[in-house]
């Protein structure tokens, strides 16, 4: 191998060795909701507590049900069904793609990348804008298919296709031909080549150092899947049936109830343990419930400090706790005429009085963050942290800067600027109880700044589509968000990516920010990426164009039954799960 290759494989790893694992190498900034449809009160909690909510004896019902020894009930939120890799855009039908799909890399629970369906790390090119990849023979996709080069290049292809409208496009987009085939220009995407049946080469336009991120996408079945350019009905058509090389298969999935997957007999790698998961749609209200009822056996990702008491109580139920790599939001619409003004930005920061919001919801377990960042990133330091603007609660600077940017109260109580009036908008999800502490918050915080906020509660998938695809009707929304392993800030917040379908869904356009953004990808030296990567958090800190609620620390409570389970930062259920095991106790 070249010695420019061994030189960037050692910088590369020092650069993602400090990054998260998720659940695919695609799978970055995928949205989420938390504590959906929940109506539970702390009150409640304690009456619950008080009474029979939960027998606590030390038995463990788990162990009763007729399907214990070889199933494992996951509690989740309801999946809407879109399980193909290049389709899925929420964290709650993730576990069907990523189990079932593989790409041509994966992350350790190091976060360092490791070959996958490739026989090894890819062979890059002197001018590190080509990378090669030879493909392990004799594995078939679960429809007998055989992996070969075409499906590599059939994904990758299709993520071009000028008919997808997915989220993934940014996957494709820096490789040489996007343009011209996305735009039906050509028939041939010149990004990535057939070498020969087990080889295949990605030429990227520029050296960038999130190149290799690239490459790691799901494969899809060329043959199964097949479809012509510019028509991807026939792909949508089979989004609930999988043909992937991973360790489980889609058996079955109901709608609004649960999905099953089941263990993959032909997986060409070490095969998992637990032969049957069952992905079950569950509510904030009924979940820890459940899981002490043995009706399901693990819930990732808690935060609700009454939930982990009671849980506790049991003595069934264990629980891996960790920080999170993600955080939660009110995300503005900065191509609003009014929030187009970073004064008003901050003056609507400011205004929201968060710490009472923490403490009501997280109590204890939530941390307040300044800038879109996750304090998991090597990148993050404590001199960082010091030179940014904190945003607490100041109702006479948020009133301030309103004067200063013009918006002056009037007799009605609410501001006014040319005759216009400084009315918001809040596109939210209904029944959920993180907005049912929020909202009475976040309308007397502006109210008494003088604006006129409405709300406008949507189930989650109408959300998606507002603001992934409509980008309008709405002035600020919020959502939960768990980041890649590798901080690039680009995907979520690059000018390119304010289109529809792109994941620039504050729609914020700024030059310094593209400047920033650009400089970093093109970056090696550790040193230099890290002091690229702060210039940019402070520019996000000081630009506002959202209101980062929290960072907390995530809880995944499970049965006692399940053995060498062992979650973190690092390393999410779907990744854990594989290596452990259902035991009779």
């Amino acid at each position: 191998m070249k010695k420019y290759l061994i030189l960037y494989l050692a910088l590369l790893t020092l650069i993602l060795g400090c990054g998260e694992k998720s659940d695919s190498d695609q799978e970055k900034n995928i949205v989420q909701m938390e504590g959906k449809e929940a109506n539970v009160t702390t009150n409640d909690m304690d009456s619950l507590i008080g009474e029979a909510y939960i027998d606590f004896t030390k038995s463990n019902p788990a162990l009763n049900r007729t399907d214990a020894e070889n199933t494992l009930v996951v509690g989740y939120a309801e999946a809407a069904g879109n399980f193909l890799p290049i389709y899925y855009a929420t964290s709650y039908d993730a576990p069907a793609p990523v189990l079932v799909f593989e790409g041509l890399l994966k992350t350790d629970k190091n976060g360092e990348y490791i070959p996958s369906l490739a026989e090894s790390m890819p062979d890059i090119s002197e001018d590190g804008k080509t990378y090669t990849y030879k493909i392990k023979e004799g594995i078939r996709f679960n429809s007998g298919n055989p992996l070969t080069a075409d499906d590599v290049i059939f994904t990758y292809t299709t993520l071009a296709d000028p008919a997808y409208d997915g989220r993934f496009t940014s996957t494709v987009q820096d490789l040489v031909g996007y343009e011209e085939y996305s735009k039906g220009e050509t028939s041939i995407f010149g990004g990535i080549e057939k070498i020969d049946d087990y080889t295949v080469s990605f030429h990227f336009k520029e050296n960038l150092v999130t190149n290799i991120l690239k490459t790691g996408f799901l494969i899809m079945d060329s043959k199964f899947y097949a479809h012509e350019i510019g028509n991807m009905e026939p792909v949508k058509s089979k989004m609930q049936q999988l043909s992937g090389t991973g360790p489980y298969k889609l058996e079955k999935f109901v709608p609004r109830q649960y999905f099953e997957l089941v263990a993959n007999e032909d997986y060409h790698d070490k095969k998992p343990k637990i032969k049957r998961i069952i992905v079950k749609s569950t509510t904030s209200a009924t979940d820890v419930q459940e899981l002490i009822n043995g009706d399901i056996d693990l819930l990732a990702g808690k935060v609700e400090p009454e939930k982990l008491e009671i849980a506790n109580q049991t003595g069934f139920i264990d629980r891996n706790q960790y920080l999170r790599h993600g955080y939660g939001f009110l995300m503005f619409n900065n191509q609003d005429p009014i929030l187009k003004d970073k004064v008003v930005r901050k003056a609507l920061s400011y205004a929201f009085d968060r710490e009472s919001f923490l403490n009501l919801y997280f109590k204890g377990l939530g941390i307040g963050i300044d800038a879109p960042i996750s304090k998991a990133f090597w990148t993050y330091d404590d001199e960082l942290e010091n030179k940014m603007i904190k945003y607490n609660y100041n109702p006479e600077k948020a009133k301030a800067l309103l004067d200063e940017a013009g918006w002056k109260l009037a007799n009605d109580g609410f501001r006014y600027k040319d005759n216009q009036k400084l009315a918001i908008e809040w596109a939210t999800i209904k029944d959920l109880d993180l907005v049912d502490i929020l909202m009475p918050i976040l309308i007397s915080n502006y109210k008494e700044l003088g604006v006129d906020m409405t709300v406008t509660p949507t189930d989650f998938n109408s959300l998606m589509d507002k603001v992934y695809n409509e980008k309008k009707g709405f002035s600020l929304y919020n959502m939960a968000t768990s980041l890649d392993n590798f901080p690039d800030p680009s995907f979520s917040w690059h000018s390119r990516y304010d289109i529809p379908g792109g994941s620039n869904t504050g729609r914020f356009i700024n030059s310094k920010n593209d400047e920033i953004i650009e400089k970093l990808l093109r970056t090696y030296d550790r040193e230099e990426f890290k002091k690229l990567w702060q210039e940019w958090a402070l520019l996000m800190n000081e630009e506002a164009p959202l209101i980062p609620l929290y960072t907390n620390t995530y809880t995944d409570l499970y049965n006692r039954r399940i053995k060498n389970f062992k979650t973190d930062t690092l390393w999410d259920w779907k990744s854990a799960i594989l290596e452990a095991e259902l035991v009779k106790e």
